[in-house]
This record gives C-alpha cells, structure tokens and sequence, in this order.
C-alpha cells in the first residue's frame, strides 16, 4: 500500500481501488496504536493490472485530516489487512533507546543495518526514547529512516504496535510497563535481570545448576576471605555491568598473600589480608553490588582463553532456534573474551578441531553447548518477561565440562559479522520477522 494525501482537509476520508471491496461507507482505520472512523470512496482501478506487490503497491489516497488523526507519514511502503470494517495499516515498530543514545549519529552508525531491512516488507520503523513519549496524545517524537529518499526524518509517530527495548541503563523500569501495557504486551526485552538475579533464576533448575559456577553477593570482607579461603581463586563481578567492566580477580597466592588484579590483569597488586580490605574499599566492592564467584580454569587455544557465544531468537513466540555462533578468543595472557576488550571471532567449527582431533567428539561437545543454551532460555522464559533474543556465553573448562556464563539480552554481532556475514543478515531480519508475526504481518522478500 502506498499512501498519498489528496486533499487538505479536516475530513477523515480514504480512497481505496474498488478491487480492495470495501463494502462499509465507513471504516475503522488502525496505524499503531492509532484509530480513527473514516468515510470510504473508491476509485476503478483495472489500469493497475491484476495484482499488486511491493514493487506495484496498491494506490491509496486520505485527507489531511486523516493523517493528522493517524499520524501517517505519507512516504512509505506500508502493508495493510481487511477485517470485517477494520482496516488495518502496518506493520509499526519501534526501537526504544536511552536518551543520551537518541541522537541521529548513533543511530546512523549502530541501526542503519536493521532500519534498511524494512525495504523487505515495508511500513514505518522508528526510534525513539522515554523523554519523546507524550502518554496524553498517546504519540511519539521519533526518527525514523525513509526508504524512498534514504534519509533519517524525525516526525510525530504513533505509538507502535511492537516495541524492541534496546537501552536499560537510562530507561525508568516503569517507562517499559507502561509501554508494554499501551502495546498490549507487544514490547520486547521487558527486563534486565541483573547477573544475581539470573543466577537465582537458573539454579532454581536443579538439573541446570550443575552448569553454573558457585555464586554469592557479597555481603562483607570475611565473606571474601571464607570464599577465597575454599576455591583459592575468585572472581568479583558487579551484578550490572558488561563487557568485562568492574570485574577483578583474588588469588591467594600464599598464607596471608593475596593477589588482586583486573580482569584485564593490569594493575595487579600482592597484598596482606589488612591491605586487600583496603583495596576493595578503595574500588567500591562494599558499596556497590557485586558477586563473588569460583575462578574458572578454562580450555585454552593457542595459549589463550575462549568461551563461545551462542545466538539464540525466536520466529514464533514459543520456539527458539540457534542463528549463529562465534568463539570469541581473549588475548594472549588475558581474560577478557569480549570482542570490544580486543579479543578475536574464531568460527565453532574451526576452534573444536583445535581441542579435539576426533569429529564425533567435536559434534557432541557442539551439540551439548547448543542444548545447554536453549534449556537456558526456556529457564529464563519460564519469568513473566517478554525476550525474542539473547546472546548466550559458555565455557569449557581443561575438562571438557561446559559451564554457563552469562545470557545477553543486547548482544553485540560484530564477531558473527566478521565471520559469517550470511548470519549476520539473517540474525539482523530475524527481530523483524519476529515482530510482524506479533503484529499479524507478512515477511515477503522479493
């Protein structure tokens, strides 16, 4: 459907070819979470040919009135469906970000991939953040990419019918209910759990719990020590971070030496116990909320550490499938595997040939980490909480035992990206797809 207006009125008409056999004089319009009751004319429309597509969209003309009801913008592709005298115009979606990273530079350089895939499929995708929302006309100040000039252009948009949170550190948890209640529990990534409150979660599955390392939230220094004292090496996390940020490493190295360091292992420092009491206060251990967990001796290749991320989405709203993976290899003599901390994207096949010789035995350690991946997500789906997408971490230790690490809620594809670049598409058009089977929408590429 191809929307133009063709009169500047307050009226609220729309013109439809008479092949769309409209047969109420008025019709219920829906664009998001906009509606609007409009008097229906037609018009003889055998000059188009018998059938439309994207690339021959049907013809439909409104007033001005009716766009401003609606808040249409009139330069786009759109999809529409016919239900009794409803008239259905779509699909509308959104990306909600935070307010510092609304601004067209950052959207430009981390989102043209996805905005751009709308050309497949047509209708309005848009960003916006919580300071854009005015609840009392129920619109949105947002940016959106149009497709026929190739440009970003901000308009006033209705609130859409399906939501993709991709921001948490600056968007009020409230702002996200209510958005996912006007969106009739259309918005996705509802909740971040922190890295304590996942582990609550998944080692409640007895069967699962032997996957996780041993985990507490530090309450005191005597924890620290306790803990210290029985695994000999641990690592401190902040219970909200990423990318390896905060996290530091204790080895007690010899009766009343410790060695504290960096993830990154700079900054290390051999201390007494009175001194690393010190240390940890200076870093804000007691202030802030960490967890303490058991060291992990990892599986090495090439004299370094690795863990593999596995990408897990929905299609359907029950059914999760794996669309990509990547081994993500630290630097040599470092711990920090994130590809944005320098480390390297190897593919899974290439690095189980490295640790195993044997290709069945290379197929079963595949198959565990992808099942342990999913039984992580059905866990994690068992919550109240809307997720169509995570960026799942696993490790193997020198034993060969897979250990879950961490699930991401707003994964990072610059490694599948550098190695797989197919994955990579599909990975992107994948919450796409996603979100026009919520809408009642079509995928159709051409």
């Amino acid at each position: 459907m191809e929307i133009n207006i063709y009169k500047n009125s307050e009226k609220q008409e729309i013109i439809v070819p008479d092949s769309l056999a409209l047969s109420e004089n008025k019709i219920n319009i829906h664009f998001g979470r906009k509606n609007a009751k409009a008097k229906v004319k037609s018009y003889d429309d055998q000059k188009t040919g018998n059938g439309y597509s994207h690339g021959n969209p049907v013809q439909v003309k409104i007033t001005s009135g009716l766009q401003n009801k609606l808040l249409i913008p009139d330069s786009l592709k759109y999809q529409f469906k016919v239900n009794k005298d409803n008239l259905i115009i779509g699909p509308v979606i959104a990306y909600l970000l935070s307010n510092y990273s609304y601004i067209p530079a950052y959207i430009k350089r981390y989102y043209k991939d996805r905005f751009e895939l709308g050309k497949y499929f047509g209708g309005l995708i848009f960003a916006f953040s919580p300071d854009s929302i005015d609840y009392t006309e129920e619109c949105i100040r947002g940016l959106y990419y149009n497709k026929k000039n190739s440009e970003w252009e901000k308009g006033r948009l209705p609130i859409p019918s399906f939501i993709y949170q991709r921001s948490f550190s600056a968007v009020p948890q409230k702002v996200t209910d209510k958005l996912r209640n006007l969106t009739t529990d259309n918005l996705y990534n509802s909740y971040r759990f922190s890295k304590l409150e996942l582990y609550k979660l998944l080692s409640k599955n007895h069967s699962f719990k032997q996957f996780l390392p041993r985990t507490e939230e530090i309450k005191d220094f005597g924890q620290v020590i306790n803990f210290t004292e029985d695994e000999k090496k641990v690592i401190l996390k902040p219970v909200n971070s990423s990318c390896g940020r905060g996290i530091f490493v204790i080895e007690k190295t010899a009766e009343n030496i410790y060695k504290f360091s960096g993830y990154n292992k700079k900054n290390s420092l051999t201390s007494t116990k009175k001194e690393l009491q010190e240390i940890l206060k200076k870093h804000y251990i007691y202030a802030k909320k960490y967890i303490i967990q058991d060291f992990l001796n990892l599986k090495q290749i090439d004299g370094a550490v690795f863990d593999v991320r596995v990408v897990l989405q929905k299609t359907t709203e029950k059914n999760w499938i794996c669309t990509g993976t990547e081994v993500r290899k630290a630097r040599k003599g470092q711990y920090l595997t994130n590809i944005a901390r320098g480390g390297t994207a190897l593919t899974l096949a290439e690095t189980l040939q490295k640790i195993t010789p044997s290709s069945e035995k290379a197929a079963e350690i595949k198959e565990n980490i992808l099942a342990l991946a999913h039984k992580s997500c059905s866990i994690i789906d068992s919550s109240e909480e809307n997720y169509f997408e995570f960026g799942i971490d696993i490790a193997l230790d020198k034993n060969n035992k897979l250990w879950f690490l961490e699930a991401n809620v707003l994964p990072d594809f610059k490694g599948i990206k550098s190695i797989d670049s197919e994955s990579y598409h599909n990975i992107l058009i994948n919450p796409l797809k996603f979100a026009l089977t919520r809408t009642g929408f079509e995928f159709n590429k051409e």
